[in-house]
């Protein structure tokens, strides 16, 4: 996959409804979405193959007053000084880039949720991102400005198609691929994205019901959520793990993903949500249970070692899996308490 040759235009579709997502927590754009009927959480996890190594969901309206807290805690960055003028530029930068402007366009049609997903063809990544549609007719209407902006300002040659009521727009040979129905926005990125597309949307439009929400693993994780989330992720390690190592995404020399898979009792699954409450942000780390998670897991000396060199920032960090080190910190009346 030539990451640099998708980079400028998948960089603007995630700038954008980054940004988007931004200006609506913080106020400065209307949320479109007050008063609909919102699809429960997770929905867009039925678009997904069982084989779905990541999932990640977020809403863009957040229920039960979080919505209300989260822009009355951003509220108070208007106080800071500049602030708003800087937040005015930044909708400013993302309209110039894109040609278009967030009411005049995006507002029209997007629906609530949004998705992201790491597939597997072939032992090469997959990305994909759905966005849900709440007017098909606005959402085709912006397709076709975008992909001829695409085409114009960064080359982009697309063929379009219409197959089952979904109007589809590929590049092959820029490995990206769109493709709108009356329920969703699909992007895909792969070096042949025609397969994976044809199989998500065969599970958009109900051809098959073989799907990542209907498989144990994650629907385990699903009740472990609150029910105040807002966003969540799901990671299938096993999956990730394979990938790893048939990808040769990252040489053996700096790092085995073999030899964990092999010795370390890993979790088949991790899961993450967030919510928010008054002016914070809770995280639950979910994980099924395992005996012994952690005693053999390989040490990575050299996190840096993982990205290219134009890398302008990175974090990383190590915890203790070791559950029972953990206990052993907490006082023995508050274990009992």
């Amino acid at each position: 996959m030539n990451l640099k040759i998708i980079g400028s235009a998948i960089a603007v579709v995630i700038l954008l409804i980054a940004s988007l997502v931004a200006l609506v927590f913080v106020g400065i754009l209307p949320n479109p979405l007050i008063g609909l009927l919102l699809d429960p959480p997770e929905h867009s996890a039925r678009y997904y193959p069982r084989d779905t190594i990541a999932y990640g969901w977020l809403t863009l309206y957040p229920e039960d007053g979080q919505l209300d807290q989260m822009v009355d805690l951003f509220e108070r960055f208007d106080e800071l000084p500049e602030m708003q003028d800087r937040l005015d530029d930044l909708q400013d930068d993302v309209e110039d880039e894109s040609g278009f402007e967030f009411e005049e366009e995006l507002e029209k049609w997007i629906g609530a949720d949004i998705s992201v997903g790491l597939l597997e063809e072939n032992n090469d990544p997959v990305g994909v991102m759905t966005v849900s549609v709440r007017d098909f007719g606005n959402a085709l209407v912006f397709m076709e400005d975008w992909t001829d902006h695409l085409e114009d300002e960064e080359g982009f040659r697309f063929d379009l198609d219409n197959a089952g009521g979904a109007w589809i727009w590929t590049d092959e040979n820029r490995d990206l691929s769109f493709a709108l129905t009356e329920e969703v926005l699909l992007v895909v990125v792969a070096d042949d994205p025609e397969d994976p597309q044809e199989d998500m949307l065969d599970l958009v439009m109900g051809g098959s019901d073989r799907s990542l929400a209907e498989t144990e693993e994650f629907k385990a994780a699903r009740q472990e959520f609150s029910n105040r989330r807002f966003t969540s992720a799901f990671v299938d390690i096993e999956e990730l793990l394979d990938l790893l190592e048939d990808s040769d995404l990252v040489s053996e020399e700096v790092y085995d993903f073999a030899a964990v898979s092999d010795s370390a009792d890993l979790p088949r699954w991790a899961a993450l949500s967030a919510q928010w409450i008054d002016r914070g942000l809770v995280l639950e780390a979910i994980l099924p249970n395992t005996e012994d998670f952690g005693d053999d897991l390989q040490v990575l000396d050299g996190p840096a070692e993982l990205v290219p060199v134009e890398t302008v920032a990175i974090l990383a960090t190590t915890f203790d899996p070791d559950l029972n080190n953990w206990k052993s910190m907490i006082p023995m009346e508050a274990r009992t308490s």
